[in-house]
């Protein structure tokens, strides 16, 4: 018997091998960790193998929780949380393979993909836990942040089929207070979510961050960092790529300002790694 397990997204997703005599000394008592990062090919990868060392492998689902009840559930848990707390959760209805429970497949739009109709599915599933814990003390006192953690792979406006479309998700601020308004039109990213939290909570201790606070920090450099094999930078002058070959600056113009900026975007890459071998990551270090 071989187990597989391929782990992304909230979701375990489990294979398990079963063989006859002739397989046994090959893989008996092997058990393989798959992980990966987002759309990095887990789950594909994991069944070449399963399949490699077994003919007729049998799969086994883990259990689905749905976001309507999970929903429910977390708002009970803060409920009974002492204050201040920090909590977070992530919905599952958006991902692969894009099912809603059966009672409202019938009802919730189809959209143009396959994830719209999951993702009309986490906006009732939201519009009810507001409904329910909206009058709760902790929930008047919350700051809420709504963020993608990666693009869809439905893709259906053009230009979220290739670079730097292919990268913007959507990301949102709520207060029920509703003291915060309006849009930010600047390059952010993911990592300024720390710095700009920080900032609407009143922190003024030093910390340590690679992102700025947006509402605070017009000072500090803009930048929107991902990696898909490669490190790509996009800021207010243009695209970078860097890679362990060498470094490209696309769409900027060949002037001094574009060689700072690609020399700017190498030192923040090194110092990345720097911190991750240190384990550094305190303002003193």
């Amino acid at each position: 018997m071989a187990q597989y397990f391929a782990s992304g997204n909230g979701n375990i997703k489990y294979y398990r091998t079963f063989a006859n005599r002739k397989y046994t000394d090959r893989f008996m008592k092997q058990i393989i960790l798959i992980t990966g990062g987002a759309r990095s090919g887990k789950s594909s990868y994991a069944e070449r193998l399963a399949l490699s060392l077994s003919p007729n492998p049998v799969y086994l689902a883990t259990s689905r929780i749905w976001d309507e009840e999970f929903l429910q559930f977390t708002g009970e848990e803060l409920t009974a949380m002492p204050e201040p707390f920090f909590a977070a959760l992530f919905t599952l209805s958006s991902h692969h393979p894009f099912v809603v429970p059966e009672k409202y497949a019938a009802t919730l739009p189809e959209g143009y993909t396959r994830i719209h109709k999951g993702v009309a599915y986490d906006d009732r599933a939201f519009r009810l836990f507001f409904q329910r814990f909206g009058g709760e003390e902790w929930f008047r006192r919350t700051i809420f942040v709504f963020v993608a953690d990666h693009v869809s792979s439905e893709k259906f406006a053009e230009e979220t089929r290739s670079y730097p479309g292919n990268m913007h998700v959507i990301g949102f601020i709520y207060t029920p207070d509703g003291a915060l308004r309006g849009e930010v039109g600047e390059i952010t990213q993911q990592l300024d979510i720390m710095p700009t939290l920080l900032g609407l909570t009143g922190n003024r201790k030093p910390y340590f961050a690679f992102g700025r606070d947006v509402l605070n920090e017009p000072q500090r450099p803009r930048w929107s960092v991902s990696y898909d094999g490669r490190f790509r930078a996009l800021t207010g002058e243009g695209a970078i790529v860097l890679d362990d070959s060498d470094m490209n600056v696309q769409e900027c113009p060949a002037t001094p300002a574009a060689d700072s900026l690609a020399q700017n975007f190498r030192a923040l890459v090194q110092q990345y790694y720097t911190h991750i071998e240190k384990k550094s990551y305190t303002a003193n270090d």
